[in-house]
This record gives C-alpha cells, structure tokens and sequence, in this order.
C-alpha cells in the first residue's frame, strides 16, 4: 500500500495554475510571479534561462527592448515546482503557460 502511494506521489507532477502578477526583476531569478491574494513570489527558472523560454504571449507583451523591462502582467500561469516551497522563501518554478495577460501599468 505505501509503495502505490509513493508510486502515485512520484508520477503525479507538481504543476498547477496561479493567478499571479508576472514582473521583470534585477537579480536572479529575473521574472517573479507574485501569487494574488497571497504574499506568495514565485521565481521563473527556465532551462536555457533566455527570452524565448518564456511562453509566447508573455514575451509579445514584454518585447525585446534591451535595457527596458516590459510592464508587470496579470493572469493566470501555469507553472512546475523545480523546488520545495519553504516557508519565508521565493519557491523557484518553470512557467510553462501564460493566459488572460493584461499588462499594466509600472
């Protein structure tokens, strides 16, 4: 019984959607999603750590101007935890959707 659980634990994978506020940031990790209604920061960790490893209506709004952060953006991300949550801590996660964008203003 203990092995089915941990078997169904390990496949199920630790993605889900938040509605969130997408900003571009100094420092590492650069695009954070803070998670609305909570105090929750989420930190984007993408693998190759480029531009274009962002979902693609995300990187139409904030375009490709060097030197110039796009707006913040609200919506709903889906996004992978890459670590545990950690209390008092910015949970590092992949975004691997980005929908119902609306940028506003800085």
């Amino acid at each position: 019984m203990l092995v089915a659980l941990a078997l169904a634990a390990s496949l199920s994978a630790p993605c889900r959607t938040v509605h969130g506020r997408a900003v571009q940031a100094n420092g590492a990790p650069a695009v954070r999603i803070a998670v609305i209604g909570t105090r929750r920061v989420l930190g984007v960790v993408q693998p190759n750590e480029s531009f274009d490893d962002l979902p693609a209506p995300l990187r139409e709004i904030w375009g490709r101007t060097p030197g110039e952060p796009g707006p913040p953006v609200v919506g709903d991300f889906r996004v992978c935890a890459v670590a545990p949550a950690r209390l008092g801590r910015m949970q590092k996660v992949r975004l691997i959707e980005a929908a119902h964008l609306v940028p506003q203003a800085p």
